[in-house]
This record gives C-alpha cells, structure tokens and sequence, in this order.
C-alpha cells in the first residue's frame, strides 16, 4: 500500500495546496479530518506535504482532503462526465449501449447519510442522484454494493489508487471531470430499471428434449412441423436475437428460455417504444 500524503489542508476554513503556504507551523493550516494543527514540510528532496504536529497521523486526513477538492472542482466546473455503460441480454447481442455521456450538475454534497451507507458524494443532476465513490486504498465491498443496489441510487467509483501521492489539482480535474477512463459503475438505475422491464414483458418456454432441445409456439416461427411452431434451441434460440435468458436445471440441462418475441423486442430503442405504448394504454 501506497503512502498516503497530504498535500491539501485547512487554512482560514479554506482548502488550500502545500505550495501555496509557508513551511513549518507557519504554513497556519489544520488538518480537513480531525482539525489538529499540521506542519508543512517543504525539503529540497521529498514530495513536500503536511504531517500532524505533536498528534498521531491522521487516517483519513488524505481522503478527507480529496473529497473537498472533488467537491470543490465538481462545483466550480458544474459538469460531470459519466463513463459509458452496456448489458448483454444473450450471446449475440448488446440490447443496451450507452457512450459516455457529459451531465449538468446542479448540486454536491460531501458524506451525506443516504440510507444505510455515507457516500463520499451526491451529486444531484436534475431529479437524479448520483453517488460517487473514491477509491484509494479500499474500494466498495460486496456489502456496500448490496446496499447500493437496495437504495436504487446510481453510483460510480473513480479509481485514484494508482495516481501520485501529491496528484495536482489540473490532473485531479481531468480524471474527474473529464476522463472517464478510472471511473466504472457499481450500479447504474437505467440499466437495472429497464433489464427488469425486459423481464416484465417476456415470456417463459419450456424446454423439452427429443432428439434435440426444442420449444414449442415459437413466437418468430423458426421452424414448422404439422403447422405447429416451434425452435431449436441450440440451432435457434441461441442465435436469436430475442432471446434474453436460459435456465438451467442441472448444467447441461436447459429448463426454460425467455424470450420478448411475441413484443418484437430486440434493441433498448424497441423496449423504451414497447413500455411506451403500455403506459399509454395504462390508466
């Protein structure tokens, strides 16, 4: 693990770079975590930065430091860019494809308690939420990302665990504003909303074996036998481009596939028109 230094603290209840202040304790600043005096150390040698005076080291004074510069860069630029997102429904294709995409922020917030978890922050972009998290040394656990998914709040990570020690502020705007390279999502609410209405309007059909594994009343009519309908799994479900899903009894025994055919559903473009026409429809 990397060593943490600070390289931004509290001065005057501004946050303000090492550089930028005198050396020693008349640097004036305090830690952003705990609030207990800092002196600047400035050598000729090492990446100049704060160390805690006569007080143990604070853990968190770095993160702490990094979230009010993401606040503040994220607040002054009014903008964020969001990396792109996609899920795959079947072997063949994608039905959701998204670039990334640059939002208009109208509001940060710094660790405010969102239900059960305090993301490091909100972002609030017209009536959405975004969570974002910064990866230093700990990225989100299983836990956290359960909680996440429980609350329906979209939530990216940006990854800082490899950048410098002393990153400066230009390099730390671009990778948050700008790039989208270090950051991913650890859930995203359009994709999780509409893979579930992919599921809402499909239909189950079981699977039986003859000499193959086939369905019957295949919605696109793959094959015809005695004016019945019907596919083959391997030879057609597999390829289809409506089929979103496969469940197995015992691998290699396929249950059941389900399939948005009878819908003509096969891009996010068809379901959005699809769920349009049933809201219409819905008193």
């Amino acid at each position: 693990m990397k060593k943490l230094l600070m390289t931004y603290a509290l001065k005057d209840n501004v946050l303000t770079c090492i550089s930028d202040v005198e050396s020693g304790l008349q640097c004036g600043c305090i830690c952003p975590q705990c609030k207990s005096v800092l002196v600047a150390h400035k050598g000729k040698k090492n990446v100049h930065h704060f160390k805690h005076y006569n007080s143990q080291e604070c853990e968190k004074g770095y993160q702490t430091s990094l979230h009010l510069i993401a606040k503040e860069i994220i607040s002054k630029e009014k903008y964020f860019v969001i990396p792109p997102v996609s899920y795959s429904f079947n072997y063949n294709n994608k039905f959701i494809d998204i670039p990334e995409q640059k939002i208009l922020i109208d509001k940060v917030e710094l660790e405010t308690k969102t239900g059960d978890i305090i993301p490091d922050i909100v972002l609030y972009h017209g009536n959405h939420i975004l969570l974002v998290e910064i990866y230093v040394t700990h990225k989100i656990d299983e836990e956290k990302r359960k909680k996440i998914e429980s609350l329906g709040l979209s939530t990216i990570e940006i990854d800082l665990s490899t950048t410098d020690i002393d990153i400066s502020y230009k390099n730390l705007r671009k990778i948050l504003i700008n790039k989208y390279y270090a950051k991913k999502w650890i859930f995203n609410k359009f994709i999780d909303d509409n893979v579930k209405n992919m599921y809402n309007v499909s239909k189950v059909y079981p699977v039986k074996f003859t000499s193959h594994y086939i369905i019957d009343n295949c919605p696109k009519k793959a094959r015809n036998y005695n004016g019945i309908s019907y596919a083959d799994v391997k030879e057609n479900c597999l390829k289809c481009e409506y089929m979103i899903n496969i469940t197995h009894n015992n691998i290699p025994e396929i249950k059941s596939i389900s399939c948005v055919g009878h819908a003509e559903i096969k891009t996010s473009d068809d379901l959005k028109k699809y769920l349009r026409k049933i809201q219409k429809s819905t008193p």
